[in-house]
């Protein structure tokens, strides 16, 4: 391996495979880059230093995205590259942010958190807080990993869901996360498999395919695209939420972090009655702070409001559809990207409705506007994840699969 695949990637042409050599020479000093600047943050006058830093973290991030390869020759694993791509993208966003902050974060105490406050300063100014390197160089490990920023005074107020049990005890609440974590792994794979199985010669395998088969007759077609969406959007939901709880078991057992901090993900999306809700309080917040800093904020100095609204949305698309190429086979990008800028556009739509009228957008016709409005655009972003492999993804190592495994026990008992 030459020195020019791993300092300048791009001309290597070619993913390495991730070896022990491959993640310290490439993986972590992308890792640690975005470290020192988790550190910096906390500290007061750094934002030279933290601009300073910025490109650094650029790089690094654009060279660990482009040359690591975590499938290991197989396709079904290439949503594992598409993982690290929205990883190091975040990385990307996360230090922006984090350079343009006007003062520095700062970290609750833990008592606090075990009385319902989790983030956000409640718009009250800190007044004693630990300022000191060794500190920080602490807490800076919590930074790193915690998206929604959970147990920090941060800028942005964020949306944390009430826990459904209130459990103080690490052992207690890793075994009612483990519990999830099975309930939805076997249900990511009942899923997964159920949306393979109307194309199980081509979107069903990591080659891909359309979910629009020309084949069909256009009520047929479109029937079956309109079912696939709603599987895989249940899918995507189920995938992330199964992910979070893995997490919850690992931090509070491994890690002795305290249950309060780590709240639900979602809000029951499945309730929202508006687009406003969906995304603003009822699907997961992890990158709330990013795209407000990144999009929103720049936007709304061009274009006021809307611009609030749509460049939220922007990056949201961008996010996403950088991590499609992460895949390596290209992107669509005005098709993944004009879907998050469409749910813009209706969230724009709810809010001149209100202006108009005087009411929010809610109850059952509220529900039904938000059911049609994800599912119509959303087949366009679903056709992507089919064209370009991901559902046909390998989620579980076939002879391990949740529902193999029962199916086999069942055999055997019978």
């Amino acid at each position: 391996m030459s020195w020019s695949s791993v300092i300048v990637p791009v001309l290597a042409l070619q993913r390495l495979a991730v070896t022990p050599y491959t993640f310290a020479i490439i993986f972590l000093p992308a890792f640690f880059s975005y470290y020192a600047m988790a550190v910096l943050v906390q500290l007061p006058d750094t934002r030279f230093y933290r601009a300073a830093l910025l490109p650094i973290v650029f790089w690094m991030s654009f060279r660990a995205n482009m040359s690591l390869d975590f499938t290991w020759n197989y396709a079904g694993y290439a949503y594992l590259n598409q993982g690290l791509s929205l990883g190091m993208f975040t990385i990307a966003m996360r230090s922006t942010a984090w350079v343009l902050a006007e003062r520095p974060y700062t970290r609750l105490p833990i008592y606090k958190l075990r009385n319902g406050t989790v983030n956000g300063h409640n718009g009250k100014t800190p007044t004693e807080h630990d300022f000191s390197v060794p500190s920080a160089l602490w807490n800076a490990w919590d930074l790193t990993m915690n998206l929604r920023g959970i147990g920090w005074d941060g800028p942005q107020r964020i949306h944390i869901p009430t826990p459904y049990f209130r459990v103080e005890s690490r052992p207690i609440f890793a075994f009612l996360s483990f519990s999830r974590l099975t309930f939805l792994a076997l249900a990511l794979d009942t899923l997964s498999r159920s949306v393979r199985s109307f194309g199980p010669a081509t979107f069903g395998t990591p080659k891909g395919g359309t979910i629009f088969d020309p084949l069909l007759p256009p009520l047929e077609r479109y029937t079956n695209s309109f079912v696939i969406t709603l599987l895989s959007g249940t899918t995507a939901y189920v995938m992330i939420e199964a992910t979070y709880q893995l997490h919850a078991v690992v931090f509070t057992i491994v890690f002795q972090q305290y249950p309060s901090q780590w709240p639900p993900l979602f809000d029951s999306p499945w309730l929202s009655t508006s687009l406003i809700s969906l995304w603003g309080r009822r699907w997961h917040q992890l990158f709330r702070e990013c795209f407000v800093v990144v999009g929103s904020k720049p936007m709304e100095k061009y274009l006021g409001r809307a611009g609030t609204v749509m460049g939220a949305f922007a990056i949201s698309g961008l996010l996403h559809d950088i991590g499609m190429r992460g895949m390596g086979r290209g992107g669509d990008t005005a098709e993944v990207v004009g879907f998050f800028l469409l749910h813009g556009v209706g969230v724009s739509m709810e809010h001149a409705w209100k202006k108009a009228t005087g009411r929010r957008v809610g109850g059952i016709i509220g529900w039904l506007w938000v059911f049609f409005w994800l599912v119509f655009w959303g087949q366009v972003v679903v056709d992507v994840w089919a064209r370009r492999g991901l559902i046909g993804s390998e989620f579980f190592h076939a002879p391990y699969r949740p529902t193999t495994l029962i199916l086999n026990w069942i055999s055997r008992k019978n």
